[in-house]
């Protein structure tokens, strides 16, 4: 390959190791992908200690990256100046980061936008995290060279409030990895052991705050379990616990115990062998940028109910059954339906694999490289990559 083609990337890591849902997700699956990819001559990775062995985890993962560790993390001192001295230690034509950028921005930076829900549902945020978000993502794109988003919704929600960014701004479809597939692995009977499940069971993934809509899940899973008794598969759900959680302690539990679980935060290694024993995966969100865990929950052979609006269908195309999630009986129906009906479990089952099929890290990433190199060489003005929204 030309040696004008290579690229040195640095790229914003201070949420590995975190356990910070989708950001992180995200991160790890681009970075696995850019590693691989022969367009990357260098890659920097800036992380901060958010345990005693994270850079050394996360060393073993990525051996081909440099990595660089700045101690421990504190948002301030990150944001204004440590990022900015690691970036001054290694070389890179670009440098890539999720909502911000520090206040000296390299010449050529690029910042991932996953969703503007700080914006657009504002109240399920507290007032500290909408403020500080509205603040520097304004600032991060406004000085980035090229904004990347995770899907058209993500686009139109751009050109909405702040569409004077919207001309740099490009739609590049986050990817899944490999490892999500409906093939049951030797390693599955373990995962569900030490998680202390069996399968078959109602799944459902996501970070645990308003904005995920997990308290309507709990109430129409109660509607479900009233209505099937024993026929009905517990609920099992995984994410971490944030603002607004503790409404799962105010929640009436189900009377048998055994028909709900909180796992809390569980490592991506075991999220493919969750997903393919349950029965069903419902994603109750009520926003999303795009949303991996359902188009995971596809490529793994599982039937899914989720969301009607913002980028879901845009997601999981014709491969998920659709509901207002904002009403507590249509949750509970799509729930029953994919129970009960095995000609739409079949049906649902057979396009949610093709369609996931579409997704992959190495074609997110090659993208990605794409449209750093054009925008490098500074090529026609405006052209279209197959990959990028339409310019305004």
């Amino acid at each position: 390959m030309d040696d004008q083609a290579l690229l040195d990337l640095a790229i914003n890591g201070v949420d590995l190791g975190r356990g910070r849902g989708g950001n992180e997700v995200y991160l790890r699956g681009l970075i696995d992908a850019l590693c691989r990819h022969p367009a990357v001559r260098r890659l920097s990775i800036i992380v901060a200690a958010h345990q005693p062995d994270t850079a050394t985890t996360l060393a073993s993962r990525w051996p081909r990256a440099s990595l660089v560790c700045v101690g421990s993390y504190h948002r301030l001192p990150y944001l204004l100046w440590q990022q900015t001295f690691a970036l001054h230690r290694v070389p890179h034509d670009w440098f890539l980061s999720t909502y911000f950028l520090p206040p000296a921005a390299p010449r050529r930076s690029a910042v991932f936008v996953h969703d503007l829900s700080f914006r657009s549902i504002p109240h399920t945020y507290p007032l500290s995290i909408r403020a500080y978000m509205r603040v520097l993502t304004a600032w991060a794109m406004a000085r980035a060279q090229q904004i990347v988003l995770l899907s058209q919704f993500v686009l139109a929600e751009l050109r909405r409030f702040y569409p004077r960014f919207a001309a740099r701004a490009h739609v590049i479809y986050p990817g899944i990895r490999s490892e999500f597939t409906p093939q049951p692995q030797p390693s599955d009977e373990e995962v569900l052991r030490r998680h202390q499940l069996t399968p078959g069971y109602v799944l459902s993934v996501s970070s645990i705050h308003p904005r995920k809509n997990t308290a309507t899940l709990i109430r129409a899973y109660q509607l479900v379990r009233a209505q099937l008794g024993d026929a009905c598969p517990p609920l099992v759900l995984v994410g971490q616990r944030y603002w607004g959680s503790e409404v799962l302690d105010q929640l009436d539990q189900p009377k048998d115990a055994s028909a709900f679980r909180w796992l809390g935060y569980v490592p991506d290694e075991d999220l493919p062998a969750l997903y393919r024993h349950a029965t069903v995966f419902v994603y109750p969100s009520l926003y999303e940028g795009f949303g991996l865990p359902p188009v995971e929950a596809m490529a793994c052979g599982v039937p899914v109910v989720c969301g009607d609006h913002t980028s879901l269908p845009e997601a999981v195309g014709d491969g998920a059954l659709l509901v207002d999630v904002r009403q507590v009986q249509a949750i509970a129906t799509g729930i029953e339906q994919l129970i009960q009906n095995n000609d739409l479990r079949a049906a649902l089952i057979a396009r949610g694999l093709r369609h996931a099929r579409s997704f992959s890290w190495e074609r997110t990433a090659d993208q990605l490289i794409r449209l750093l190199q054009s925008a490098s060489l500074e090529q026609l003005e405006g052209c279209s990559f197959g990959f990028s929204a339409p310019r305004t």
